[in-house]
């Protein structure tokens, strides 16, 4: 007979002591159960990341053209064209501050 370690028996009986280390250490390698909820789980929060990464690479977009719009609007000969033409400055994004909560998910 042998354990599921790969110990013989005999050797097992032979050395009492040595037996429950094997034993502690075989019950670390136990299979479990494939969970596929973890695994759901685990995808969610990764689709979780990858919007909110998303959300961040828009805002950072949109205040970097609003930059560059209202460095242009400012420049000497841009300022003459963008003012007979009704351009001017734009307001960067600010979220507000009740919005910068994480919003809560329901996993129902």
């Amino acid at each position: 007979m042998r354990w599921s370690c790969g110990i013989p028996a005999s050797w097992a009986a032979s050395r009492p002591n040595s037996s429950r280390r094997w034993a502690a250490c075989c019950c670390c390698g136990r299979p479990y159960p494939d969970l596929k909820a973890s695994e759901n789980f685990a995808r969610l929060q990764d689709d979780l990341v990858d919007v909110e990464e998303h959300l961040q690479y828009a805002r950072r977009y949109y205040n970097g053209a609003v930059r560059d719009l209202n460095d242009a609007v400012q420049r000497v000969p841009d300022v003459l064209v963008a003012r007979s033409f009704g351009f001017g400055e734009a307001a960067f994004f600010q979220a507000a501050a009740d919005s910068r909560a994480a919003p809560m998910v329901e996993l129902s």
